[in-house]
């Protein structure tokens, strides 16, 4: 398994929007147009890129279709190509991939009233909050874990509803289903990463430099 990040902000993306919305297949780029704000169309061109440049990189065509599942996993139309995850936050875009289905999800740390969100959480989530001395952090990396791994099963926040899932915070792991996922955290500098999938033993963290995001450029051009 292994993760792209890539930071828009240090790879100076932002002054490049036109050019990457060129790069994308034409209902990519009408997409583009609906959202307000540039930093979201920047978001989700960087995303595209690099799922498209994935699919190059590993024998497969750049303008390779991509769909959505039921609740909007995507995944490519070709089975020879990697499973993929996809999330976005502030300046980072990260993307996890491999033989086996996987969740990732990172959300930029923010000051926010914790305490009334985790009322969404179950009680050994709200304990662990109570008890924890750094109890901001402790919220994102429980948020994210779950978020990655709802985004792994690729039910989104529905796997909660009528579904016992079983989060061991200390092993890190999740049982569900009869089955047994494995997820790690990153915290990142002002970010908290988590992915999640059924093995997780060779996960393999990548910073995307300007000379890898100029070949992957290059390699969808």
């Amino acid at each position: 398994m292994e993760c792209w990040i890539a930071d828009t902000g240090k790879l100076s993306l932002s002054g490049q929007l036109n050019h990457l919305r060129a790069l994308l297949p034409s209902i990519e780029r009408e997409r583009m147009l609906k959202y307000i704000h540039p930093e979201d169309s920047l978001r989700y061109a960087t995303g595209r890129i690099m799922i498209r440049a994935l699919a190059a990189r590993n024998g497969g065509n750049g303008n390779v279709d991509i769909l959505s599942g039921e609740y909007g996993k995507p995944y490519y139309a070709s089975e020879n190509l990697p499973h993929f995850n996809l999330s976005h936050s502030g300046n980072l875009v990260v993307l996890s991939f491999g033989d086996i289905p996987s969740g990732i999800d990172v959300e930029q740390i923010k000051d926010i009233n914790w305490q009334e969100i985790m009322t969404f959480f179950g009680e050994k989530e709200q304990a662990i909050l109570r008890l924890s001395e750094c109890p901001l952090e402790t919220f994102y990396r429980i948020w994210t874990i779950r978020e990655a791994f709802s985004k792994e099963e690729g039910l989104g926040l529905s796997v909660y509803e009528k579904n016992t899932v079983d989060f061991d915070y200390e092993t890190e792991t999740v049982r569900y289903s009869g089955r047994v996922y494995r997820f790690r955290t990153i915290p990142l500098s002002g970010y908290m990463l988590s992915v999640c999938a059924e093995d997780l033993e060779n996960l393999k963290l990548t910073q995307i430099s300007e000379t890898m995001w100029n070949s992957l450029i290059k390699s969808i051009s």
